[in-house]
């Protein structure tokens, strides 16, 4: 799918932004543009959620107890097909997350969906375990019990979901070795999120057929999510 096919959709819901008034404490009538996704005021609102959370998500971590994992469908990259992977990912996350959090190791997790450049949604998600994890040198797992339950789990969620096979490369398991690293990948998955996720530069970049990797990204990901109204991330319970 070409972003030149959604592009009036997604910068007509950009504009619908409205004005919105509110009386300081000094007393004095201010303007501010409603939070719109994809606009400069749901970025600032959403990047100081995102920062409250990291906090809580990052607290009391221990050396190799964050799983890093990241998810994709078979899907290809029509309009059809990338609405598809939008429709049915979120409901195999939502049952993997489930299954995983089942055995009480896992004390936390989160989850972000996020766009390829050709509008076709993956995932990436961090949890928490309770314990150190065993790892190799290249930060995959050791423990290959574990690797195939978490693999199994991964294969039931998406079969429950969707008829269609999975590819061997649709999940990736790593193991972050220390809190430092944790926090670098928390940073990574939610690149497109926060204080990133305006559009307007996008959009004017989209327009004149220079619209970068990270671009296109941005563009897909407010399409779907409003189109579909999807949230593009969420955290457990407890955070």
């Amino acid at each position: 799918m070409t972003i030149h096919r959604i592009l009036g959709q997604v910068e007509s819901y950009y504009k619908r932004a409205k004005m919105v008034e509110y009386t300081a404490k000094d007393g004095i009538i201010r303007e501010f543009l409603e939070a719109r996704r994809g606009n400069s005021t749901y970025a600032r609102k959403t990047a100081k959620q995102l920062a409250e959370k990291k906090e809580k998500f990052l607290h009391g971590v221990l050396d190799n107890s964050v799983m890093f994992i990241t998810l994709a469908g078979s899907y290809g990259s029509s309009y059809n097909e990338c609405k598809a992977s939008w429709q049915k990912m979120p409901n195999a996350i939502g049952l993997f997350t489930k299954s995983l959090v089942r055995n009480k190791e896992v004390i936390k997790y989160m989850v972000v969906l996020e766009a390829t450049e050709k509008g076709c949604c993956h995932a990436h998600l961090l949890f928490v375990w309770n314990r150190p994890l065993e790892v190799k040198e290249d930060r995959t797992l050791a423990d290959r019990k574990l690797l195939s339950s978490i693999r199994e789990k991964w294969l039931k969620a998406w079969m429950k979901v969707s008829d269609r096979d999975l590819k061997k490369n649709t999940i990736s398991v790593q193991v972050c070795p220390n809190k430092s690293e944790a926090e670098r990948t928390f940073d990574y998955i939610i690149k497109y999120l926060g204080m990133s996720s305006s559009i307007e530069k996008s959009l004017i970049a989209a327009r004149d057929n220079k619209a970068s990797t990270h671009d296109l990204k941005k563009l897909f990901n407010n399409y779907w999510g409003f189109k579909l109204r999807k949230k593009l991330f969420r955290f457990s319970k407890n955070l």
